[in-house]
């Protein structure tokens, strides 16, 4: 933490010197049309204001700006706009500081704009995507800068971080931040107080093994008609692209609406189960690389209005605390289903493919109802090591590894029991997938009904996916890591709340 009496707004110290600038963002010029030939507006000096008329760029931030994210984290207004809107004292914020710029899953930078410090962006890392926050200094908001910083913010996440999706929580009512976001091309909607924000990086990289996409395919759903436009892979559904399937749908008579139905009930349909941080997102790379599977463009509760967000609900990460909205069984008739498979058939990347695959993590809780819905399906779960979820959760979110071993816990404990009234199930471990790919793919292939060798190529690709160094790599098994961060006491907490699903699945202190 820097001596209270430096400057913030002063010259970076040599850590700083030698951390350079990198990719600059032009701010809009618009103002300049006001301004006299010394560059600036006529009858003022210049300011900290007209930063905006200069090119904002990103440095790395260090230990020596823990004095100025400190008082703009405690701004009367950027607490108002914060989740946790408490004052954070000066031995607690230091202490994040040194934590935060120790790990290896956030990265933070300081905006800067004619040489002057003047915000922040920071960058916390999960698989190939990552969620932004930005707070900017007080005299430099409401001059367009936040979308500056924000677009040097992207190209450094789909530039050399190599990401594919950027996610940003705003409060609703906050309409400076959501301006900012928007125009540095972030698309969402909101569901209650919260508005969810997506940006997906051109395209979708792949691995050089994955399967090169198909032909655009059929133009004619079910009963004809031109199928409704589809969002670039990996990209949730803009506001306009919703809008134009709600179009679409008001528009079908009710005898096409249950030929929409009808057609993804004949349809075999593969989901992947499992609590988040637990393999989820790997397991559905691996069935991707198959040409007889076809994967949805997105999560699936992110391509349909129907489906509840854990972040809109309140529960991120943690959404067995809010059963009465998750939890769905044959029983239940909140949802409809032709208007479901509508959403989610109409926007399958390759539908003609044998196999459609989805993945939402909430579907942990729902298969048996995801099974009425769609009656030919198979569901293929992954479980991981309850003491590394655990501490994968309180790392990325922040809660108390006693809350991320209740969530684990129960995730399972309703997993396993209603896969006792599903047709087909699957059950694979975290641990075997990245000691054995072939083993795993042999078994899938077998399950599925599949040749199981396409399946091999998941073992080449490169992914950041559980990635602690958020750095790309072959596949590796970071249980050990996980494990290693967790203190005597912290292991004696997860096992207070996941006792019996750890010792269900095998899991121990010292790894598997």
């Amino acid at each position: 933490m820097p001596d209270s009496t430096r400057h913030p707004y002063r010259g970076r110290d040599a850590g700083d010197q030698a951390a350079g600038t990198r990719h600059q963002a032009q701010v809009s010029r618009a103002r300049r049309r006001a301004r006299g030939s010394r560059g600036h507006r006529r009858g003022r000096r210049p300011d900290l204001g007209d930063a905006v008329s200069a090119v904002v760029a990103l440095r790395p931030a260090t230990r020596a700006d823990g004095l100025a994210l400190w008082r703009w984290r405690n701004d009367p207004a950027t607490r108002l706009a914060s989740f946790d809107g408490r004052e954070i004292e000066l031995a607690e914020h230091a202490r994040w500081v040194e934590q935060s710029l120790a790990r290896a899953d956030r990265r933070i930078w300081i905006v800067m704009a004619a040489g002057v410090d003047i915000g922040m962006v920071r960058l916390d890392l999960e698989d190939r995507a990552a969620t932004v926050s930005i707070n900017l200094a007080p005299e430099a908001r409401g001059r367009g800068i936040g979308p500056a910083a924000l677009r040097a913010l992207v190209a450094e996440a789909f530039g050399p971080l190599g990401l594919l999706t950027l996610r940003a929580r705003v409060k609703r009512d906050n309409a400076a931040s959501l301006g900012a976001f928007r125009k540095a091309g972030f698309a969402g909607r909101g569901r209650g107080a919260i508005t969810e924000l997506v940006l997906v990086a051109p395209g979708r990289p792949t691995a050089p093994t994955r399967n090169a996409p198909a032909a655009s395919p059929i133009g004619q759903g079910p009963g004809g008609g031109a199928d409704p436009p589809r969002p670039v892979r990996y990209q949730p559904p803009t506001d306009a692209h919703q809008q134009q399937l709600d179009r679409n749908w008001a528009g079908l008579r009710p005898s096409r609406r249950r030929a929409w139905g009808a057609c993804a009930a004949r349809r075999p349909w593969v989901f992947v189960l499992g609590c988040n941080n637990s393999g989820t997102t790997l397991l559905y790379e691996m069935l991707g690389c198959h040409p007889s599977i076809t994967l949805l463009p997105h999560e699936g509760q992110y391509l349909t209005r129907l489906l509840p967000l854990p972040g809109g609900a309140g529960c991120p990460r943690v959404w067995t605390e809010r059963l009465d909205i998750f939890r769905m069984t044959e029983q239940d008739d909140r949802v409809d289903a032709d208007r479901l498979a509508y959403d989610w058939l109409s926007q399958a990347e390759h539908p003609r493919r044998r196999l459609i695959a989805e993945k939402s993590p909430p579907d942990t809780i729902r298969s048996r109802w995801l099974q009425k819905v769609f009656p030919e399906s198979s569901f293929i779960a992954i479980v991981r090591s309850g003491y590394a979820v655990a501490e994968g959760i309180h790392r990325r979110q922040g809660y108390d590894l006693q809350r991320c071993a209740r969530h684990w816990g129960l995730a399972n404990r309703i997993m396993i029991e209603d896969a006792e009234r599903l047709s087909r199930f699957l059950l694979v471990k975290y641990e075997d997938l990245l000691a054995d790919v072939p083993a795993v793919a042999k078994t899938l292939g077998a399950f599925l009904g599949l040749d199981p060798s396409p399946l091999l190529a998941f073992r080449d690709m490169e992914l950041t996916v559980h990635n602690m160094d958020s750095a790309t790599s072959k596949l590796i098994d970071y249980n050990a890591r996980s494990l290693a961060n967790l203190s005597a006491d912290d292991l004696d907490a997860i096992e207070q709340e996941a006792a019996p699903m750890l010792e269900r699945f095998g899991y121990q202190r010292t790894g598997r």
